[in-house]
Parts: structure tokens; C-alpha cells; sequence
């Protein structure tokens, strides 16, 4: 007896000391899949804010701009990538300035009121039993649109607490755009008052058309700041030569 006794007490301490079987190694695999699967997701959501908050942000920067100018932004719309890439230029030369941008008032708001509710909904509550049984006896018709409601409504908060964390999300990267934009535009209304003899001029074969500052171009038309009318042009682009003569040629010209 005490022979089988001491061989069960060792083959228990070898199980042990094996550490986890085959069976516990191959329920851990399906974890492991779940937890990299949301990792996974989680980065690829957070990869989508961001890009939706860089293109915002470009986009913006990029119509006050030219809305700032007198250019009609519409006229010359930018690429996706080129949003994207205007909008990191946006966020990394804002640097900390976004976080003046952001409405903190609405952020404790929102912080508040989360909070109001989660209290609320873990507040330990005793099941009032007549009013459960009350509305067991109640007829479809009635305890229904009673059950409808309820779900309405908390349907209804959870969404405008989602709506309130989408707009702040856009009001950010909005308002860090916009402030970009009209310093981007201050800085060119600046350059163009003053007197320079560095500027672009079109010409279509053998004739000058306009002198002055080009502001943008694409494939159709061209904004040009024209220094004899003082004035913002649009023209189409179709047949245009832009010559621009390099500040050191020029200095060397008119040095001789």
C-alpha cells in the first residue's frame, strides 16, 4: 500500500513539473490569434483617425490659403496623398500650437458626462420586482412601445455622445488648418506688397501675356499675381510658357 501510495505522489509531482500539456498549448493559440486579431484592428483604426485627420487638415490649410488670396479653391482641388502630405506639414509645424486649438471647455464637457453616466449605470440598484411583474401583464401593444422607448433613448444618448467625440475630432485638426492657412496667406500678401524684381511671366509663343507671382497651377489653369494690375488672374493653362529667371542670374545680369 504504502509502495502505490509513494508512486502516485511521484508520478503527481512529474505532471507538475511537465508544466502545461499539449491540450492547454494549443487553447492558448486561439488567444494568442484573437488578441494579435485586435491588436491588428485597433492599429488600423487608430492608422484610419489619423489619416482622416491629416487630409482634414491638409485640405483646409489648403482653401483658406487660396481663399485668402482671392483664388477660388475649388479650381484647383488637390490630390488625396497631397492633402495627406500638406496636412503632416500642417500638424508638424503647428507642433504644439495644436493644443491651443483645441476646445478644452468642450473636452471637460464631454469628460463629465461620460463619467455622469458610467456612474449612473453602475449605481447597484435593486430589480423593483412589481414594476417587472406589472409590465409582464401589461398587453403587447403596451409593454412594446414602453420597451421601444427605452432602447430609443439610450440608443439615441450613446450616439450623441459618439456625435460630440467626432465633431471635437474634426474641430481640431479644422481649426489648426485654418490658422495655418491664413499664416501661410499673411506671409504671401506680405511678399507680394513689396516691390521686387524677381517674378514669373507667361507667355504663349512669342508674346508676354502677364507678369507677376504665381500662386498655383494644375493641368488646366494657372493663378498669377499680376504686379502691373495689382490684381489676382486666373488663366488657362492650355499654351502657357511660365518663365522664371533664377535671383542669382538676375543679379549677375544686372550687375554687368
Amino acid at each position: 500500500m504504502r509502495t502505490g501510495r509513494r508512486g502516485g505522489e511521484a508520478k503527481v509531482c512529474k505532471e507538475r513539473h511537465q508544466g502545461p500539456s499539449s491540450e492547454e498549448a494549443q487553447q492558448s493559440l486561439p488567444q494568442i490569434a484573437t488578441t494579435a486579431a485586435t491588436l491588428v484592428g485597433a492599429i488600423a483604426a487608430l492608422a484610419t483617425i489619423i489619416g482622416f485627420c491629416l487630409h482634414l487638415a491638409g485640405d483646409i490649410a489648403n482653401s483658406t490659403y487660396l481663399t485668402s488670396l482671392g483664388v477660388e479653391p475649388s479650381s484647383f482641388p488637390q490630390a488625396v496623398d497631397s492633402k495627406i502630405i500638406h496636412g503632416y506639414y500642417v500638424t508638424l509645424l503647428q507642433g504644439l500650437g495644436l493644443l491651443k486649438d483645441v476646445p478644452w471647455g468642450a473636452v471637460l464637457a464631454i469628460i463629465g458626462l461620460s463619467t455622469l453616466a458610467i456612474v449612473i449605470i453602475r449605481i447597484p440598484v435593486k430589480e423593483d420586482s412589481e414594476l417587472r411583474s406589472w409590465l409582464d401583464r401589461r398587453s403587447f401593444w403596451v409593454k412594446q412601445p414602453i420597451v421601444a422607448a427605452l432602447a430609443s433613448t439610450l440608443f439615441l444618448s450613446a450616439t450623441v455622445c459618439v456625435g460630440c467625440l467626432v465633431l471635437l475630432m474634426a474641430i481640431v485638426p479644422g481649426l489648426a488648418g485654418e490658422k495655418f492657412g491664413k499664416s501661410k496667406a499673411d506671409e504671401m500678401n506680405a511678399f507680394l506688397k513689396r516691390e521686387t524684381a524677381h517674378f514669373s511671366e507667361l507667355w504663349r509663343d512669342d508674346q508676354l501675356l502677364v507678369s507677376g507671382h504665381v500662386i498655383t497651377t494644375n493641368e488646366n489653369l494657372i493663378a498669377i499675381y499680376d504686379i502691373n494690375t495689382k490684381a489676382m488672374r486666373t488663366l488657362p493653362r492650355e499654351g502657357i510658357e511660365i518663365r522664371t529667371p533664377l535671383p542669382a542670374l538676375s543679379i549677375q545680369a544686372t550687375a554687368k
